[in-house]
């Protein structure tokens, strides 16, 4: 994302204290990562492509307090990377926080088992704040009875509120992607969870949208040529954002 008044949004959206504990999928080269840390007591930001996980680190390398992962965030194609659930417990036992957040720009396809399978685990978050492809924003938020209202739709809706946030344009990405996204923020209700019944894996609940992979893939896979192409911009990504970051040393946070 390339507009820095929508991470701006996103931010804003989480609602950021040094009193949370904020979960990212999908790094990049770090822009909304170093934005969290500035706001959260602690980032965990896992990143599957090497390059990108590489260029953030030296965006980020002199903050303590962002923990970046270079892995899947999914162990396969309906489940969650045990890992991930390792580095979160690791971060909450060391800062101690309030809140947990999932705030990031989810990578179009893997966003549907990310959600799904986080909401329905163990761990307890207190919002989500998500970039998705707008196909999926409008099946998360549907009514009942409309043509986009199905087993998104339902599985979310069961344990959590879900609103749109903001319509985003291809024009806010570069590489531009072949469709349009939306912001969404879900609040996940407790009292909603202990009402409902049950739930198995994603895997038998939430469908993907329309040639996710094709999609989510393709424009991730256009980013890294331009990356592999433009060495030189390595050392200019991020840095004034990085650059504020320096010298920030958040203690342990109590509940």
């Amino acid at each position: 994302m390339i507009d820095l008044n929508l991470l701006d949004v996103i931010v804003r959206g989480a609602e950021l204290t040094r009193a949370d504990l904020v979960l990212e999928v999908g790094t990049g080269t770090g822009g909304l990562t170093t934005r969290l840390a500035e706001q959260a007591g602690a980032v965990l930001s896992i990143e599957i492509d090497r390059d990108f996980h590489e260029l953030a680190k030296d965006s980020v390398a002199d903050v303590e307090h962002i923990r970046l992962l270079h892995a899947d965030a999914l162990k396969n194609k309906n489940r969650l990377n045990p890992e991930l659930f390792t580095q979160l417990e690791e971060l909450r036992q060391i800062y101690k926080p309030r809140h947990i957040k999932l705030v990031s720009n989810l990578p179009y396809a893997v966003a549907t088992p990310v959600i799904s399978n986080l909401l329905m685990s163990d761990v307890q978050f207190e919002r989500m704040v998500v970039t998705v492809q707008w196909e999926i924003a409008e099946k998360l938020t549907a009514a009942p009875g409309g043509n986009e209202f199905g087993a998104l739709s339902v599985l979310v809706q069961t344990i959590a509120d879900v609103e749109i946030l903001r319509h985003v344009s291809p024009a806010a990405f570069w590489p531009r992607p072949a469709v349009e996204s939306g912001i969404v923020r879900i609040w996940p209700r407790p009292a909603k969870r202990l009402l409902a019944p049950p739930q198995e894996s994603a895997r038998r609940h939430p469908e993907h949208p329309r040639r996710p992979a094709r999609q989510g893939v393709g424009r991730r896979q256009a980013r890294r040529s331009w990356l592999q192409g433009h060495r030189a911009c390595r050392d200019a990504v991020d840095r004034p954002a990085s650059a504020a970051l320096r010298g920030i040393r958040p203690g342990r946070r109590q509940p």
